[in-house]
């Protein structure tokens, strides 16, 4: 491939990938309506799905951390497999198994260390090792729900 047509090609991969990759107002109004079905489903206040998926994988779901965590709610490969996820880039199974996980996590411990066991794992709550970056991240979460819950 002549350098001219190489980086023409670059140029197209690099100018529509983002459109490919990331999702649409449809996409995140379709995922909207998700997480309020399934939240009303658990019990859960949908506000709560939606500032953990903000924060998780900001409504990408193909979004996969360094570690290793997938989809939508970021839900590691050994949870997905206790929930029964098959497809963890599917947006149903991912929000459903993701619910039901913090679901679990927050009548066992509350919510702000509900929020530290679904990030870092109800054991490190257990042995009080929370890393600060959790707690970090639940007060995120808890700040962004606050903040929508004041809109309404």
């Amino acid at each position: 491939m002549n350098p001219m047509k190489k980086y023409l090609f670059v140029l197209c991969v690099l100018t529509f990938l983002p459109f490919s990759v990331y999702p649409n107002n449809i996409d995140k109004q379709e995922t909207i309506s998700l997480i309020k079905q399934i939240s009303r489903e658990y019990g859960v206040d949908y506000r709560l799905i939606y500032c953990v998926i903000k924060v998780e994988s900001n409504f990408n779901p193909y979004a996969i951390s360094h570690k290793g965590a997938q989809g939508l709610m970021q839900i590691m490969p050994g949870t997905q497999k206790e929930l029964g996820i098959t497809q963890p880039f599917s947006k149903y199974q991912n929000i459903k198994g993701g619910v039901v996980y913090l679901v679990k996590q927050i009548r066992r411990f509350g919510v702000r260390k509900g929020l530290w066991a679904y990030n870092a794992g109800p054991s490190r709550v257990l042995k009080k090792q929370v890393p600060n970056t959790t707690k970090l991240y639940a007060n995120n979460i808890i700040r962004h729900y606050w903040r929508l819950y004041a809109r309404g």
